[in-house]
Parts: C-alpha cells; sequence; structure tokens
C-alpha cells in the first residue's frame, strides 16, 4: 500500500511537471502571436489613416470639378467611382481591424488563463515537495536531511568543513558509496536526482556535472 502512494505521488509530480511545461510553450507561443497582432493592427490602423486622407483629398478635388464646366463631369464621375471603391476599402480595413482586436482580445483572455493555469501548476508541484519531505521518494530512502548533510560533506561547510571525507561519512552514518551516488545524482530516479539538485540549490552548493565528481 506504501509503495503504491509512492507511485502515485511520483506519477503526480511528472504530470504536474509535464503540464506546466506545456502551458509555458503555450503561454511563449500565445505571447508571441500577441506580438505579432500589435503589429497587424498597427499596420491596418496606418492604412485606414492612408485612406480616410486619400478619401478627404479626392473629396475636395470632386468638389471643384462639380463647379468646373460640363466638359469636367466625365473626369467626376470616374472620381466618384474610384471614391466609392475607396469606402469600399476603407470599411473592409475597418472590419478587418475590428476583427484583429476581437482576436487580441480573445487571445489576451486566454493567455491570462494559461497565466493562471500555470501559477495553480507550480503551487500543486510546490505542494507535492512540501508533502513528501524527509520521506523516501523516487528510489531514495534518503530524507531530504540526510541527503544536505551529505551535499555539505561535499561542499565542505560547516562541521564538516574540517573533517576528511571518511570521518565526516562516518558521521552521518553513510557510506561512501551513498555518498558518491548523491553527489553524481547517479539515481536511476530522475525524480530523486532532481531532489538532490534543488536541496543543494536551497544551500546555495554547486555540484559538478551528473556522473562526474570533480
Amino acid at each position: 500500500m506504501d509503495n503504491l502512494k509512492k507511485w502515485i505521488t511520483q506519477k503526480d509530480y511528472v504530470d504536474i511537471h509535464k503540464t506546466n511545461e506545456k502551458l509555458r510553450a503555450e503561454l511563449e507561443e500565445n505571447e508571441k502571436i500577441i506580438n505579432e497582432l500589435k503589429i497587424s493592427e498597427m499596420f491596418y490602423r496606418e492604412k485606414v489613416y492612408d485612406w480616410e486622407d486619400t478619401y478627404v483629398d479626392l473629396q475636395k478635388r470632386t468638389d471643384q470639378f462639380r463647379s468646373d464646366n460640363k466638359k469636367q463631369r466625365e473626369k467626376i464621375e470616374k472620381l466618384e467611382s474610384y471614391l466609392k471603391d475607396l469606402l469600399k476599402s476603407k470599411t473592409s480595413l475597418e472590419e478587418e481591424v475590428h476583427h484583429w482586436q476581437q482576436t487580441y482580445k480573445e487571445l489576451q483572455k486566454n493567455y491570462e488563463d494559461l497565466k493562471l493555469k500555470k501559477k495553480y501548476f507550480e503551487k500543486q508541484q510546490l505542494k507535492l515537495y512540501k508533502k513528501n519531505d524527509n520521506r523516501k521518494r523516487g528510489g531514495c530512502k534518503l530524507t531530504d536531511n540526510t541527503i544536505v548533510r551529505l551535499l555539505k560533506i561535499y561542499a565542505k561547510q560547516g562541521k564538516y568543513a574540517h573533517l576528511n571525507l571518511t570521518q565526516a561519512i562516518k558521521e552521518v552514518s553513510q557510506t561512501h558509496q551513498t555518498y558518491y551516488r548523491v553527489v553524481k545524482r547517479g539515481y536511476s530516479s530522475e525524480t530523486t536526482n532532481l531532489r538532490i539538485e534543488r536541496l543543494a540549490l536551497e544551500h546555495n552548493i554547486s555540484l559538478p556535472e551528473r556522473g562526474k565528481l570533480r
């Protein structure tokens, strides 16, 4: 029964870790899309402003032509046709801008939702760490406290600073094999190796590359 609980806890942690990585990737992808949408929105806004300026200018020219003689009517009709096309283009661009604005709002909402989910899973991950402190996990029988003491022996911290390796290991009632396995992160379980690295980070201990011992 205890082994089953331990397996479920490990599986929960792996699932949460995978989900957290997936959410982080989705967040980055959404941030990229949002930035692209912002650029597109600015581009279309500038287009709309350009069309509006052109429309005003052509409107003035049309008014001027209206005051001329009848020979200019054909030109006026062409200009009016051109103006209608411009108005259609302007309307189409405005609709496009509106569409991008709506898409941006939806993506922004999804982005906020993903941040909340990421925060939730990070809390769950932290709870799993705290819940399993000082318990067996990841195929390792050592408690967090024992691991920290072995890491301090490696770093020559505290009372282990002036002891030779054999004396220090004897002080924590462990073997040389266990000491080297912890320092090198030589456990088959990635969960255990990550736990060792987390504890080293928390106590400002710099470890060698995995599998090595400088």
